[in-house]
């Protein structure tokens, strides 16, 4: 069985609605395949959450949060529960620092593939762009679309 990191943009996307993220994530949920998510991932994913729910910026969050406290969050968490969960340290993120330095990626998106690279997994699951750099030089399968997912 194929095992890979689930970005955060696939999950974010299906909750904006966004139907190609959303038949992504049904057939991978459907597939043959192990779905793995870290922190860094659940955090992104339930912070556009809360940010789409109350219609809030940031600093406005951070600020009041009762806003925060009053949103249903059951959905979000019963989402990020569909995948297992991989420990981020210190060992992903040494990778993480060479996948800064090597490929000029950001730091959460070098801790989502560092984690892939670390635990061997196949590959990433994503709709962003900024993995197709890395992907090919380290050995990471990626898949942007359900056909590709049926394809492995």
């Amino acid at each position: 069985m194929k095992s890979f990191m689930v970005d955060s943009t696939v999950l974010v996307e299906h909750l904006k609605g966004n139907p190609k993220a959303t038949e992504l994530l049904e057939a991978l949920i459907d597939g043959n395949v192990e779905g793995y998510i870290n922190e860094t991932v659940a955090s992104e994913v339930i912070f556009v959450y809360l940010k789409l729910k109350t219609g809030r910026s940031f600093r406005t969050l951070k600020k009041k949060p009762n806003l925060v406290k009053k949103v249903q969050k059951e959905p979000v968490y019963e989402l990020l529960s569909l995948f297992k969960f991989l420990d981020t340290n210190e060992f992903v993120f040494a990778v993480s620092k060479r996948l800064v330095n090597e490929y000029g990626l950001l730091p959460n998106d070098a801790i989502i593939a560092a984690t892939a690279i670390f635990y061997k997994l196949d590959g990433i699951i994503t709709l962003d762009e900024d993995f197709e750099n890395i992907a090919q030089n380290e050995n990471l399968l990626l898949i942007s679309s359900p056909e590709e997912l049926s394809r492995i």
